[in-house]
């Protein structure tokens, strides 16, 4: 009885953390052209130096990170949105040109060009 309610809660508790990961992850958009990919990520309120896009073998990595603004004079009563970071990984197809990836950050929106 006592390894089932540990086992209970522990599924709760992962179930839990993997929502609350998912809820950060950044929404994506993928198009495709016969030229390129291009992946779309909506990531308001971020800076253009707060993301690092690599690859690795055939995983592009998108990374952002952004620092909370730092206030001791406001008490919030409610606090829905704050300032994390975020890890997004894409399988490319292998005839990506990893040395002519290009992204842009406008309106929200970072536009990760990959070309075929």
């Amino acid at each position: 009885m006592r390894n089932d309610l540990l086992s209970s809660i522990m599924n709760e508790f992962h179930s839990n953390e993997i929502a609350h990961q998912t809820m950060n992850l950044p929404k994506a958009n993928i198009v495709e052209t016969d030229e390129n990919f291009r992946i779309e990520l909506s990531v308001p309120g971020f800076k253009k130096d707060s993301f690092e896009v690599k690859l690795d073998k055939n995983i592009l990595i998108v990374n952002g990170n952004q620092k909370e603004k730092e206030t001791n004079k406001e008490k919030y009563t409610l606090h829905e949105f704050s300032a994390k970071g975020f890890i997004r990984r894409f399988s490319v197809p292998k005839n990506i040109n990893g040395e002519s990836i290009n992204a842009k950050y406008e309106d929200g929106i970072l536009s990760i060009t990959l070309p075929k």
